[in-house]
């Protein structure tokens, strides 16, 4: 909580944070899905990581035959997936260091 601030205030302070961190993500995302920029940091690397999801065609779906594989389609889906450099899972989401500032700069300063 910020001092001297009302909670709604905070609020949207938070919510106007939060709608900027995300619009830089979203810029950051589509600099790598099209390769514009470079995916080796010095704490963390990024990975395109492709998938095929099954997507039910509910349109098509005859409430009788829902379970019919023949109304499924297969898509492709690339993730962006950060990783912490020597380790070989992805960083949760809100996962805190504690070798790090709640800033993220660790021990190399301000």
């Amino acid at each position: 909580m910020l001092p001297n601030l009302y909670p709604a205030d905070e609020l949207a302070m938070i919510r106007a944070h939060k709608r900027r961190l995300e619009d830089r993500e979203r810029q950051l995302r589509e600099g790598y899905l099209s390769g514009r920029l470079n995916p080796v940091g010095y704490e963390a690397t990024v990975e395109l990581k492709t998938t095929r999801q099954r997507v039910l065609r509910k349109d098509r779906l005859p409430d009788v035959i829902k379970n019919d594989p023949s109304y499924w389609d297969d898509r492709v889906v690339t993730s962006v997936v950060l990783r912490k450099i020597g380790t070989r899972g992805p960083i949760p989401q809100g996962a805190a260091d504690p070798d790090r500032s709640a800033w993220g700069r660790g021990d190399r300063g301000s």
